[in-house]
């Protein structure tokens, strides 16, 4: 019987405010629940405040099966909010501060992992970034970046260092253009190109390429991060040696994923109030769609229900 892979996923858990509506949202709240699809235990560290909207993340992540025993809560600081404002097929992002997960301190001793992924915006408050380091060094498993960079918390210097601490970088087209596509220090990286696809190169000087898939578009909001959690699963999986040049032909990077926000199965919708509910006025976003290197994603919004009995944090 294969063994279950355990993944701790940190970072910012926050809600996405869009002109019309609010999403429990987060990179790493998509990556965690996108594993836990798969088989994963993946054990969320994060920091919410004690308000209604961190009771709405807590619960959300409860009934997409992620582990919410890391999950902090700060008596003070309030939950994270990124502002989101749509041009084109562009998006805009505000990520507000202080919210309570600047100042998650994280789980020590650090618990037993096959994975250990995260992004670069914990980097813009001390504590956040020294939690951060301390997992990476007391980490014995697959170190994971998803660059996820958001202008005005870009330290080029810090981050420097953590891409050269990483297994494996992944980035988008953007990004790479900010710190190198051919960029040195990890094992793995991983470009994402939008319509055009995605590349995944290896350090020994290996390089698969995948080209893009049309799909209708609805909201490409999370497609990056469904992209990385199966991107992981492949390489921890013990499938470190791609087959192929091809990632359409190749088991490590599957090239046709499942792509929104968060992943989609029916009981999702129709779980009790008590496991997925929206007792704020706020939206879980589900679907499915295929599409390549985070490119694009269709979806089905889930709209809030009406303002109930908030939910305890377990």
């Amino acid at each position: 019987m294969e063994t279950t892979r355990t993944a701790l996923v940190f970072g910012e858990t926050l809600i996405d405010e869009y002109p019309s509506e609010r999403v429990v949202a987060g990179a790493p709240l998509h990556v965690a629940a996108h594993l836990a699809a798969r088989g994963w235990r993946a054990r969320l560290i994060t920091r919410v405040g004690d308000d209604p909207d961190g009771r709405q993340i807590v619960a959300t992540a409860t009934g997409l099966d992620i582990d919410v025993t890391l999950v902090e809560v700060d008596p003070v600081l309030p939950t994270g909010v990124t502002a989101i404002t749509l041009d084109g097929d562009r998006h805009h992002f505000e990520v507000r501060h202080p919210a309570a997960w600047d100042v998650v301190l994280g789980p020590d001793p650090v618990p037993p992992h096959d994975a250990l992924i995260f992004g670069s915006l914990p980097l813009r408050h001390s504590t956040a970034a020294a939690t951060l380091w301390r997992l990476i060094g007391a980490s014995s498993g697959f170190t994971v970046l998803d660059a996820n960079l958001r202008p005005p918390w870009v330290d080029h210097a810090a981050l420097t260092r953590l891409v050269a601490a990483v297994d494996l970088l992944k980035m988008n087209a953007d990004e790479a253009a900010t710190l190198g596509e051919r960029i040195e220090g990890p094992e793995w990286v991983c470009v994402t190109r939008g319509a055009d696809g995605a590349v995944l190169r290896r350090r020994s000087g290996h390089e698969w390429v995948v080209p893009g898939i049309a799909t209708p578009v609805v909201d490409t909001v999370g497609a990056g991060d469904a992209f990385l959690a199966v991107l992981v699963a492949g390489l921890v999986s013990g499938h470190r040696k791609p087959r192929s040049t091809s990632c359409t032909e190749d088991p490590v990077v599957l090239s046709i994923v499942q792509l929104t926000s968060f992943p989609f199965w029916e009981n999702v919708i129709n779980r009790s109030p008590g496991q997925a509910p929206a007792s704020t006025g706020v939206g879980v976003r589900v679907g499915t769609g295929d599409a390549v290197g985070g490119a694009v994603a269709t979806g089905t919004g889930v709209p809030p229900t009406r303002p109930g009995s908030p939910v305890g944090v377990p």
